[in-house]
């Protein structure tokens, strides 16, 4: 399982990695850096929103269902603007816009492939934008102490066209920087303008570790002479290995560099198997794992588990994300293809923990994988890798996940004993019948027609009523979340209904 991806990151090893590459990087490159830095900017939006009245989340979810005219960045900003009280004028649009390349993702000023020893900062932007000066762009790194450690400056190929093909470069040399974690700020200055304080700048972490490259390339060929089985300890080793080989060939991340922790993750998971103990014996917190899948349904499903403390038996709560998009309908990037279970992982930070769950994060439908047949593999696998409470198993799934888990739920309803659909989620007769006294909630989004689910679920409860079978399907009491932040902004209620339905079992 999965070992087509590692004997291609076996091969990669022998060449150079991505950070070697130029400046202009490639179309490619520049969608799936272009679409973390949007997701990374929504992730802006999403913090600023806690705590906010229903007036402000009402007014962000209309803002972000506005057309865009071409650039996704432009309804983000407005919702930023608007949350800082400012107005969100053509500057602040493009610097919110704004990307950078940050490669490599660790720094090894001591490694054999030169062109990774210094950090290397190209900025550039995802969408074609006028400026509305010129603009150059200040750097500076500042170290896990807050205190500033280097500073320079960007003005040679600035222009529009420059900035698109991500021409505009620097250097940063880290040959003085000691191993750790460092901020990198880029500050889009228009003219002789700094950004404003309420303006956006761009901010990600990259680390510095010596020996990097060599620990990397021993773990990867490691974890692929090492894994032979569906098992759990093979999950744990593709899914570190799979977080390392991206993290080594300059893939784009997910919510934050943490390519250090995943070293670690792999060489301790590879050091007990060696050891023959359980793979993920010492790893804490979120744990990256391979799914096993059925073999039409696409190869290996990247999920992010986070297991209750504590022994027993616990309830299992699976939560698939939406696809990536630029908006709530049809405008999709070609990359990513899926989304990365750890953006779920961030947005639900500490969810279920108060509650003694097992939380499971999946990767969204995306890029040719037959995703129902994918939830329909991965859910069992779960439920028995963890030893959950029988039952209690439940499916939260948000936009795409959730269309395709409401077509294939009678096909689930085996592992399930609740489901919460985000936005969509419609259930035929035949699909109703099989789902017998399912708990199943559903969470209004803004852009989504609640009036087709409305109908759904009062049709239930007709059947119900006529004694006929049907799931036992609701509404939970919620205002229209933002479409990008469903799950985020339900957190609390779709606990409750997990908690009261896992009660009944």
């Amino acid at each position: 399982m999965g070992q087509g991806h590692l004997l291609a990151a076996a091969q990669l090893i022998v060449v150079a990695c991505l950070c070697g590459l130029p400046a202009a990087q490639g179309v490619a490159t520049r969608e799936s850096w272009g679409y973390l830095h949007l997701e990374a900017r929504r992730a802006e939006v999403r913090r600023e929103l806690l705590g906010r009245d229903d007036t402000d989340h009402a007014v962000v979810a209309r803002v972000l269902l506005k057309p865009d005219d071409g650039v996704p960045f432009a309804r983000v900003a407005d919702a930023l603007a608007y949350l800082r009280g400012v107005d969100g004028d053509a500057a602040f649009v493009l610097r919110a816009t704004m990307g950078a390349f940050v490669l490599p993702e660790v720094v090894d000023p001591a490694g054999a492939n030169e062109a990774c020893r210094d950090l290397h900062v190209s900025p550039f932007l995802p969408f074609a934008l006028t400026f509305p000066a010129p603009v150059t762009f200040a750097v500076e790194v500042r170290d896990a102490a807050g205190a500033q450690r280097w500073t320079g400056v960007i003005d040679r190929h600035t222009d529009e066209r420059d900035v698109r093909m991500a021409r505009p470069t620097i250097d940063v040399p880290c040959a003085d920087l000691a191993d750790g974690a460092y901020e990198l700020t880029v500050r889009t200055l228009l003219g002789d303008q700094p950004p404003r304080p309420t303006d956006p700048v761009v901010r990600w972490t990259f680390h510095v570790l010596r020996g990097f490259q060599q620990r990397a390339e021993t773990a990867l060929a490691a974890a692929v002479a090492r894994v032979g089985s569906d098992g759990l300890d093979a999950a744990v080793v593709l899914g570190a290995a799979e977080r390392m080989r991206a993290a080594y060939t300059g893939v784009a991340f997910a919510a934050q560099s943490d390519a250090v922790r995943d070293l670690a993750a792999l060489e301790r998971a590879l050091a007990n198997v060696a050891a023959d103990k359980p793979a993920s014996d010492g790893l804490v917190g979120d744990v990256s794992l391979a799914l096993p899948a059925e073999a039409r349904a696409g190869g290996a499903l990247p999920c992010v588990l986070r297991r209750a403390a504590g022994a027993g038996k616990r309830p299992l709560v699976v939560v698939a994300a939406g696809a990536p998009a630029y908006d709530p309908k049809v405008n999709r990037p070609s990359l990513p293809a899926t989304r990365d279970p750890r953006w779920l992982a961030d947005e639900l930070r500490d969810f279920g923990v108060a509650e003694g769950w097992h939380v499971a994060f999946l990767a969204s439908p995306g890029g040719g994988r037959d995703y129902a047949a994918a939830l329909a593999a991965a859910l069992p696998w779960l439920a028995a890798a963890v030893d959950a409470a029988p039952g209690k198993v439940a499916l939260v799934a948000e936009r795409e996940a959730a269309a395709v888990a409401g077509l294939a739920l009678a096909r689930l309803r085996p592992s399930l004993g609740a489901v919460v659909f985000l936005g969509v989620g419609g259930l035929m007769a035949p699909t109703m019948a099989a789902c017998d006294g399912l708990a199943v909630a559903y969470v209004p989004v803004e852009g989504f027609d609640a009036a087709v689910l409305q109908r759904m679920v009062d049709f239930a409860a007709a059947r119900r009523a006529k004694g006929e079978p049907a799931p036992a399907a609701e509404w939970l009491e919620a205002s229209p979340s933002p479409w990008p932040f469903g799950l985020a902004v339900a957190r609390a209620p779709i606990a409750a209904f997990l908690g009261r339905a896992f009660a009944d079992k």
